[in-house]
């Protein structure tokens, strides 16, 4: 009887999978206690899920193949690393930039080069150019989204040392996506096209360029020409807000980088130049939200939507790997040995910094994949640089660096 009265459709099956993602959050918020960061909690928890899915357990399965899920995980990430650019300072930013060069290019240079003369080797006997590219490839891009994570959560975000792993981290997306195109230059035809690479560049440039051209003139002078017009402010500002990062977010995507680049651009672009002044009309308003000339306080706008979002990103990237399907000896021996190349050579990133950085803390910075790791991992198996074992063992790579991550932050600044 009850089930007959039950109206079940696919809206009603996704706010199911939403309430079951959110209350995990919730859960996850525990870990707290431990001292850890949140982060892990939920990564772990979304791992849990990924059994549950497993056995077919409930909705559990439903849930990790949910693509509306998915997209709102990815919503999550931007609104993380928009609400990052809100809270950093471009100051600080320009004053670390000679300093994240240094650590993009070693947290590059040394994981490429074991990746190509060390790790494919172990994996393969005689690997091809394409294959020992591609695992060199792997090792050498970075996450941006784990550690910064981590990294707010502890209250340290404008810290100098996380303000290079910000920026450093985002140099070795661009790197990232000049790598895969040399790599699927390679799996198709065999050779390199220097054209295409300067394409590449030249659209990532204009990217940059553009971005900041919207932030600091188009942006400012559409405001000015509404904000008079309309009473009720905080919405307009909150809306336009959101607006300008996703559209820096879609930007960045559609030209191949990480959509996170572009929320993060939003974020600094705003904070940096006219919102704040706007915002200070607020005051007037009946909003209880009352902005002064402070850059910090313009992020209460926005802090809300990643409270609710960015735990549904993190949940959702421990669900992908499947790791009842991967307990067998070769697959978690091949895992553990990427895992080890990876960790060991992305610590090495902040190490020819001097010492009044904690050059550990960079390092392990640098060390998490993430959505990164999973783009290179679907590309190798989409051109056929890999089989199902490396895949399913890059995956758990993924998964691992994401978990230890947060660990070795925590212990290396209490320390």
């Amino acid at each position: 009887m009850l089930t007959s009265l039950l109206h079940q459709s696919e809206s009603s099956d996704l706010l199911l999978y939403l309430i079951f993602t959110l209350i995990f959050a919730i859960l996850a918020l525990s870990i707290n206690k431990l001292k850890q960061p949140v982060v892990l909690g939920q990564i772990l928890i979304g791992s849990i899920i990924g059994i549950l899915a497993h056995y077919n357990i409930g909705v559990f399965k439903q849930i990790t193949s949910n693509h509306t899920l998915e997209f709102l995980a990815q919503i999550g990430s931007i609104f993380l690393l928009f609400e990052i650019g809100l809270e950093s300072d471009i100051k600080e930013i320009k004053k670390s930039g000679r300093h994240a060069i240094i650590v993009a290019t070693t947290g590059v240079i040394i994981p490429f080069l074991l990746g190509f003369y060390v790790l494919a080797p172990l994996i393969i006997s005689k690997p091809s150019t394409s294959f020992s590219l591609f695992i060199a490839s792997v090792l050498a891009v970075t996450s941006t989204g784990i550690s910064v994570s981590v990294f707010k959560d502890m209250g340290i975000i404008k810290n100098k040392s996380c303000q290079i792993v910000l920026c450093a981290s985002i140099i070795d997306d661009i790197v990232g996506l000049i790598l895969l195109s040399i790599i699927s230059a390679f799996s198709l035809g065999g050779n390199i096209n220097i054209n295409e690479i300067l394409i590449i560049l030249s659209t990532v440039a204009a990217f940059f360029i553009i971005s900041t051209f919207l932030g600091i003139y188009v942006l400012p002078f559409t405001i000015d020409k509404l904000i008079s017009k309309i009473s009720i402010k905080d919405e307009m500002l909150t809306l336009t807000m959101v607006v300008f990062c996703l559209f820096l977010s879609w930007y960045a995507e559609v030209i191949g980088l990480a959509s996170i680049i572009g929320a993060f651009m939003a974020g600094l672009l705003i904070k940096e130049k006219y919102f704040v002044k706007y915002a200070t009309i607020s005051r007037q308003s009946k909003s209880q939200i009352y902005l002064d000339d402070s850059n910090s306080n313009i992020i209460h706008l926005i802090s809300p939507l990643g409270r609710i979002m960015t735990p549904i990103f993190f949940i959702y990237a421990g669900m992908q790997i499947d790791i009842i399907n991967a307990l067998n000896m070769e697959t978690l021996k091949l895992a553990v040995t990427i895992s080890f190349f990876a960790i060991i050579s992305k610590s090495l990133a902040g190490i020819i910094l001097p010492r009044d950085f904690n050059r550990w803390l960079i390092g392990f910075g640098m060390v998490p994949r993430g959505e990164i790791g999973v783009i290179f991992a679907l590309a190798g198996l989409k051109l056929q640089l890999i089989d199902n074992t490396i895949f399913t063992a890059i995956l758990m790579m993924v998964i691992i660096t994401s978990v230890i991550t947060p660990l070795m932050i925590n212990r290396v600044y209490k320390s």
